[in-house]
């Protein structure tokens, strides 16, 4: 790989990034504990599972009730229960699974939640469009038939939020301003200029990418107008 030098870091919207992989693993885990701690007949093993669960959880769950209800479909004609009629019959939490899953409040008496670490209500659990945008980024454990984060695939991302100069004549932009920049800032430092001056000459530079930090006291660069400039040259190249 040929000479880069790093123009713009935008930090924040990779945090955002590792923010919202975090949120979507500990979602997806809270949606499989909230499952298992309402029902003894099946536990999430693989991913597949985890799939089939959050594209929809309460189909899911009913079905389980329907199957374990013990009523031979055959001799209803194939007519299956409701599935709160079952839940009834089995002693099973059902409406404060489904309040879970919507986001809806629980009842005091929810003995299922007392097993459940985290409990989260107004905005209900993880659905599969939001789990679908992030999969890339997580790892299906199965020794513990959780998730994980895939950490060595999220920070190759990392290279995607950065914007190098790489070619020759961008080379030559950054390190024009680089230079002029640390030239100016000697002056001040050897009090050949004011800070008055230096800003004043700043400001009158047309489209520079300089500006003068007063808490730094130095001539900075902005990447984001530095890389405007750039894209702006290479536009024109190309219009060419």
């Amino acid at each position: 790989m040929g000479k880069r030098i790093l123009i713009y870091d935008d930090v924040h919207k990779y945090r955002e990034l590792e923010n919202a992989v975090e949120s979507v693993k500990d979602s997806a885990n809270e949606l499989i504990q909230i499952f298992e701690s309402f029902q003894t007949w099946q536990k999430i093993e693989t991913l597949q599972d985890f799939e089939k669960l959050v594209s929809d959880p309460v189909d899911i769950f009913d079905r389980l009730l329907i199957i374990n209800s013990g009523i031979d479909l055959a001799r209803t004609g194939g007519k299956k229960p409701k599935p709160e009629v079952v839940a009834d019959l089995l002693d099973v939490d059902r409406p404060n699974f489904v309040a879970l899953i919507k986001g809806e409040k629980i009842t005091d008496t929810c003995k299922p939640c007392q097993k459940i670490k985290t409990i989260k209500t107004g905005s209900g659990v993880l659905g599969y469009i939001s789990f679908d945008r992030y999969r890339e980024f997580l790892l299906w454990d199965e020794v513990t038939n959780r998730f994980l984060i895939n950490e060595n695939l999220l920070s190759e991302k990392r290279e995607s939020f950065q914007v190098y100069a790489s070619t020759p004549e961008e080379i030559k932009i950054v390190e024009f301003w680089n230079q002029l920049a640390e030239m100016l800032n000697s002056l001040t430092e050897k009090n050949v200029c004011g800070v008055d001056l230096l800003d004043s000459f700043v400001l009158k530079l047309k489209n520079s990418p300089m500006f003068y930090d007063f808490n730094s006291r130095k001539l900075q660069i902005d990447p984001q107008r530095l890389y405007n400039e750039i894209a702006f040259k290479n536009s024109k190249e190309l219009a060419q």
